[in-house]
């Protein structure tokens, strides 16, 4: 969780604020489509097709609380505790693992949270 949640602050870059946020976002809210396509031609296991979409969110906040990029079925609220490295948190009766890292050049904290039940899957 660690490698990917630094992969995507890499991939983010230093100039996230300077690039059209709008356009990522909108390919990221298309990612249950292409879900819905690999499950539909068999890329995927037989596990239901929403089962792809919720186990892993990230999520993309400036330094001033503002979300800036999210994947489809992330919450709207914080699952960081503003602190880097691994921590836990509870929204709506589940129970998440995140790592959190920020970029001090760009400003931006990037999180990624497992819930804890498919963890062990």
């Amino acid at each position: 969780m660690a490698i990917s949640a630094l992969s995507y602050q890499a991939l983010l870059g230093d100039d996230l604020h300077q690039r059209p946020l709008a356009k990522i976002q909108n390919a990221l809210e298309s990612i249950p489509q292409k879900i819905n396509t690999y499950y539909q031609k068999r890329y995927l296991n037989d596990e239901p097709q929403e089962n792809y979409l919720d186990k892993f969110n990230f999520q993309v906040w400036t330094n001033g609380g503002k979300l800036l990029l999210h994947s489809p079925t992330a919450p709207k609220i914080p699952l960081t505790a503003e602190t880097d490295g691994f921590s836990d948190k509870r929204i709506s009766n589940q129970d998440w693992r995140v790592f959190t890292t920020y970029n001090d050049k760009a400003g931006i904290r990037t999180v990624l949270a497992e819930r804890y039940d498919t963890r062990n899957e």
